[in-house]
Order: C-alpha cells, then sequence, then structure tokens
C-alpha cells in the first residue's frame, strides 16, 4: 500500500484490512485520500467488493464521517496491448494517441504511462510505436 502523506498501521493480509493513518488532511478537487495499491499476482479475475471508513479522532473520540463502498476489478492485460486483441503492433500505439483525445471513445485496460513521466500523452503512444519498432531499446512493463 502506498497513501500519501499518510501512515500504514495494523494491516492484516490475510484478513485484507488495516487502518491508515495521517496527521492532516486536504481537499483537492474533491480528494481527500488516494489509495495505491497491488493486487497479488495470483488474484482471480473479476470484481471484488471493497470500502473505506472515514473517521476523525479529534482526541477524546473517533468521529466516524463516512463509509464509502466500492468495487475493484481485476483484470489480466498483456502490457501494451491497449486495444486488447492480444498482439502489440502499430495499431496499439493509434489506439493509445485516439484514447488521449477521446478518452470517453476509446477505453484501456491498463496503466498507459510508458515512457514513466507520470502522464499519459501522445508522447506514451508514440513510445509504444518505437516499442513495436525497438522492444530491447523501449521496454514496458
Amino acid at each position: 500500500w502506498i497513501v500519501t502523506d499518510a501512515i500504514l498501521s495494523d494491516w492484516n493480509p490475510e484478513k485484507g484490512n488495516g487502518v491508515v493513518t495521517g496527521s492532516s488532511a486536504a481537499d483537492r478537487n474533491g480528494v481527500v485520500l488516494t489509495l495505491t495499491f497491488k493486487v497479488k499476482d495470483n488474484a482471480a479475475e473479476g470484481d471484488y467488493d471493497i470500502g473505506v471508513n472515514y473517521q476523525i479522532n479529534t482526541g477524546t473520540q473517533n468521529v466516524s464521517i463516512a463509509t464509502v463502498p466500492g468495487i475493484l476489478t481485476v483484470k489480466n492485460y498483456t502490457p501494451g496491448d491497449v486495444d486488447g486483441n492480444d498482439e502489440i503492433t502499430d495499431a496499439d500505439a493509434v489506439y493509445l494517441l485516439f484514447y488521449t483525445f477521446f478518452p470517453e471513445d476509446y477505453p484501456v485496460n491498463q496503466p498507459c504511462d510508458f515512457n514513466g513521466d507520470g502522464f499519459v500523452t501522445d508522447e506514451d503512444a508514440i513510445y509504444l510505436l518505437f516499442y513495436t519498432f525497438f522492444p530491447e531499446d523501449y521496454p514496458i512493463a
């Protein structure tokens, strides 16, 4: 688990639950907390119920603010096969380019920051195109 500006405590991987604590939170465009985690390599594809219970500790008591349910969808994919046809070709780079302009019309099934700059842009489409010609020089993971 990676939680920005927070401390992870009391995590129980066998039960799949734990407590994330932090000293403060700032509402930036409606986001108070972002959890990033890695799904087990052997996790079966499918939908898994998840939930987050927000609480505030006032120093004298815990006050429950909200419980937010959600669903985590696990899908297996091949990195670079952006169009999902089981092969990596220049068509994946074109599809990714269309995604950068029309994400609602060209959904992707995987993280697509292939050049590692933290954003998905036309530069990732170019990187993926280079990968199709020179995979040893332009690795994707």
